[in-house]
């Protein structure tokens, strides 16, 4: 709202115009600060071309457009200060020292982020999405249950065994032929269904 307010001020006063234009300069920066937020949005690589270029523009845009605006907007206050009121360059001087904190820690941030960041590891999705896996596989008994399919090609006596076991699950594939004669014989001490049905 304060650099808003100045951006009015001189516009309605006509006076520092060209030192608005100046401050502007900080929206050419802003093509590529967005054009990252863009691409992380979109999921590119932080090591593609594209978006490794687009980092290196911001970085390199960043210094003239921002720190040099500052810098310039800086010295026609210490040089032209008379033109202006007092209250104009108190609330200048306070805008301008909260740009200088804010575009320092930006710009740090854009440092650690695109140019002292680790190599990522695409492969941690697909390893944890293994490990899920494996951990189901791993409880459920391929002895004599039926796992990503059904039971129904077998006879009563090829199910029989089951009574015998512990534990018996079935995983993503229901009992179709002699259900009821199954589950009324089948005394077991407890059931697991994974994604499927008895």
């Amino acid at each position: 709202m304060q650099v808003a307010g100045i951006f009015f001020y001189n516009v309605v006063q006509c006076r520092c115009i060209a030192y608005n234009v100046i401050a502007l300069l900080a929206e050419v920066n802003s093509i590529f600060l967005h054009a990252r937020k863009l691409l992380q949005m979109s999921g590119w690589e932080f090591t593609g071309w594209l978006y490794r270029a687009n980092a290196a523009a911001n970085l390199a845009s960043f210094i003239p457009c921002r720190f040099g605006g500052l810098a310039w907007i800086m010295y026609g206050m210490t040089q032209w200060n008379d033109r202006v009121a007092v209250i104009y360059l108190y609330l200048l001087g306070a805008a301008i020292f909260v740009l200088w904190v804010t575009n320092t820690i930006l710009y740090w941030r854009l440092i650690c982020s695109d140019m002292l960041r680790s190599p990522r590891q695409p492969q941690r999705a697909a390893t944890a999405v293994a490990d899920v896996t494996s951990q189901v596989a791993s409880s459920v008994h391929c002895n004599g249950t039926a796992v990503n399919g059904s039971l129904s090609g077998h006879s009563i006596n090829d199910i029989m065994p089951l009574e015998h076991q512990q534990k018996s699950s079935v995983a993503n594939g229901p009992l179709t032929e002699g259900t009821g004669t199954v589950l009324s014989s089948l005394h077991r001490r407890s059931k697991d269904m994974v994604n499927g049905s008895v």
